[in-house]
């Protein structure tokens, strides 16, 4: 009986510690509401593995927030790129996304799903910009002398936009290039532009070290003192 108790607590411990996990992801993130955000990655399950609490919070009805995920490979390394496709749609709804269309897989030779390509942040950029930035002209570059002379902000379609940081999580290539990308899309849109403020607001998922990344419950103890400490940080 003491073994099946045993076997029976695992479970609900580690249910708990997720659930206490996620809770405290969505209580770091601000508090956003009726924006138009979107989350850009690399491959299907980035969306789960690495930004599920971040949805999680993000889609709230309450909030009336509208969530997009933009990813930029099907994650066709080993051919089955197609299943995936279909698993990052499902796995949306799940999150809490309000359709289908609200998924976009991005098929460019420019974006292969491999642990040895850094994408061109450039390419990602002019991708920001086609989908992201009225007058894009359907992929054509717009006239950035014109754009830059012009006395008005940029005029976006969205207001944040959630990618990995600089060291992408896991170190994957993939990863840390959406990050510099999406910082080279905002100060290619703003350059020239003195005086306005960046109509996209970036936040990225920060990245821990190797010990922390797989210590599993151990790392709880210093999830409390790092929360504990940004709450003080907060409130001077």
């Amino acid at each position: 009986m003491e073994h099946l108790y045993v076997w029976f607590c695992i479970p609900v411990i580690l249910l708990t510690a997720w659930f206490y996990t996620a809770t405290v992801a969505q209580s770091r993130f601000p508090v956003l509401r009726e924006k138009a955000i979107v989350l850009l990655i690399a491959h299907p399950d980035d969306e789960a593995m690495f930004f599920a609490p971040t949805v999680l919070g993000l889609t709230r009805s309450e909030l009336g927030n509208h969530l997009k995920i933009l990813c930029l490979s099907s994650g066709n390394a080993e051919n089955i790129g197609s299943t995936r496709k279909k698993e990052i749609i499902s796995s949306a709804r799940i999150l809490g996304l309000r359709s289908d269309a609200d998924v976009h897989v991005i098929e460019d030779p420019a974006f292969v799903d491999s642990m040895h390509e850094y994408w061109d942040v450039s390419k990602i950029a002019q991708l920001l910009d086609l989908f992201f930035v009225k007058g894009s002209n359907q992929g054509k570059r717009r006239n950035v002398r014109e754009e830059r002379l012009a006395d008005r902000p940029p005029d976006t379609t969205i207001d944040v936009l959630i990618t990995f940081d600089k060291n992408g999580v896991s170190s994957h290539p993939n990863h840390r290039s959406l990050h510099a990308g999406a910082v080279h899309w905002l100060q290619t849109m703003m350059k020239g532009r003195s005086g306005w403020d960046v109509p996209v607001k970036l936040y990225r998922l920060g990245s821990t070290n190797m010990v922390r990344k797989y210590a599993s419950l151990l790392d709880l103890p210093f999830t409390l003192l790092q929360k504990s400490a940004e709450d003080d940080d907060r409130s001077t």
